[in-house]
């Protein structure tokens, strides 16, 4: 599959970014400096190879380096040849780094014009267009469009805006993360035995989240961030009984 355009890494610090500063400017006003991003990959045939990203990490927030390598820890079996889901995809960082550890295909979603437009430029820059797709929308009404393309994913990675925790919907608040899952789950879009990966903030989401086809396989915490991994519930055997 090409790239296709539907319309609707590593950092200098662990943290992923370089710090805030401030200066001052030839008129002896300080200014203040910006976190700069410089995103790079880890591991696998592209590893040290730089990502575009925003020169202002507020503008795009990447998931930062420790939570990728604890997402690849867990799926490093998994993800060769996989079908993998980038949801609220941003920079790109986590489904490029799929890429690179052999992952057959990768679909982005995002609902930001300036978050396409970098994951556009690093699939040229990583010469990766024949494996991925990129969607400009809403993700949660994606979801819905791609399962009723029959597509399956192995491997999915929801990170909504950390600023935006809640959806509400007509069952009322819930986190968004938690409500892309359910989604997700509720489409079929899950591949038997696949795997998910939720990112958001250490508070916010429901611990009795209502799934009925997956399993929560651990919870982390990381700074002001946490990484929850659920796996596919093996089906049971079918009997046939016969009289």
């Amino acid at each position: 599959m090409g790239i296709s355009y539907h319309g609707g890494a590593e950092c200098t610090e662990k943290a992923g970014f370089l710090p805030q500063r401030t200066q001052r400017n030839h008129r002896g006003f300080t200014e203040k400096k910006h976190r700069v991003i410089v995103m790079r990959i880890f591991s696998g045939k592209f590893r040290g190879r730089v990502l575009k990203s925003p020169k202002d990490a507020d503008v795009i927030r990447p998931t930062q380096g420790y939570l990728r390598e604890a997402v690849f820890n867990i799926c490093q079996h998994s993800v060769e040849g996989a079908e993998f889901l980038d949801l609220f995809a941003g920079t790109g960082a986590i489904g490029f780094e799929a890429l690179s550890r052999g992952a057959k295909h990768v679909t982005f979603v995002d609902s930001s014009r300036e978050a396409i437009k970098y994951i556009k430029e690093n699939a040229r820059i990583l010469g990766v267009e024949k494996n991925v797709t990129i969607i400009y929308g809403d993700a949660f009404k994606t979801v819905a469009k791609l399962a009723k393309r029959g597509m399956k994913y192995d491997i999915i990675y929801i990170d909504p805006p950390y600023a935006k925790k809640k959806h509400h919907d007509a069952s009322g608040e819930i986190y968004s993360g938690d409500k892309a899952l359910i989604t997700a789950e509720d489409n079929g879009l899950i591949a038997p035995s696949g795997t998910v990966f939720v990112e958001g903030p250490r508070s916010g989401w429901d611990d009795n989240i209502d799934i009925k086809t997956l399993s929560l396989e651990s919870s982390r915490s990381f700074s002001d961030s946490a990484l929850r991994h659920f796996k596919k519930l093996k089906s049971p055997p079918a009997f046939n009984i016969s009289a």
